[in-house]
């Protein structure tokens, strides 16, 4: 079930920190505040989880969707030519998750009923749109994407790890409290090598 959702330039919302959902949650507010806004996003959610096409980072609709919200542009608060979007939702499981050690599939790493995703999208000239950044959390836990940058930086904080396009990140803060922590071959491209950390251990 879903718990809570976030926004930042998304059509008429600035921003919205936090906004915690319920299994019946009214939405009341004057004409043009925001509403309608809210049930597109999470319309678009669900045709974009739906789509076919893997390489679409938001699918905005069509004929045949349920919302169809025009170009870029049209869902970009104050109607930004080149926005940068960041979405986020919370959601709970009928059951924990639970990931063991992919090497001896005996050891639990991870365990819980609590998830969460979150993105920071850019658009380019062309009016498409490309993730900068995704983090996927389980209970504590946040593993991190990252868009690769073209030129490594000097004094970076980030551990990074080739996935194609984008790199898996694990924070590296000054004082890392790992609350857990694994190192092993899988089968996820070329990634070799994963660590997470505790959300406490911060990102610089």
């Amino acid at each position: 079930m879903l718990t809570s959702l976030s926004l930042t330039n998304f059509k008429a919302w600035k921003s919205i920190g936090k906004m915690r959902l319920a299994p019946i949650t009214a939405l009341f507010g004057t004409n043009s505040s925001g509403k309608s806004s809210i049930l597109q996003f999470l319309l678009m959610l669900k045709q974009t989880a739906d789509s076919a096409d893997r390489g679409v980072v938001l699918h905005l609709g069509d004929d045949k969707s349920p919302v169809n919200l025009g170009t870029i542009s049209d869902v970009s608060h104050a109607h930004v030519e080149r926005p940068e979007l960041s979405i986020g939702v919370e959601w709970t499981l009928p059951k924990a998750l639970e990931i063991k050690d992919p090497e001896t599939q005996k050891k639990t790493l991870f365990k819980s009923d609590r998830m969460k995703f979150t993105a920071v999208l850019a658009a380019n000239g062309g009016g498409k749109l490309s993730a900068k950044r995704m983090t996927y959390s389980l209970g504590d836990v946040d593993f991190t994407l990252v868009k690769k940058m073209r030129r490594r930086a000097t004094r970076s904080r980030l551990r990074r790890q080739s996935f194609g396009s984008i790199g898996l990140t694990a924070g590296s803060g000054r004082s890392p409290a790992p609350s857990s922590s694994m190192a092993s071959q899988t089968r996820c491209g070329r990634i070799t090598r994963m660590r997470a950390f505790s959300r406490n251990s911060s990102l610089s």
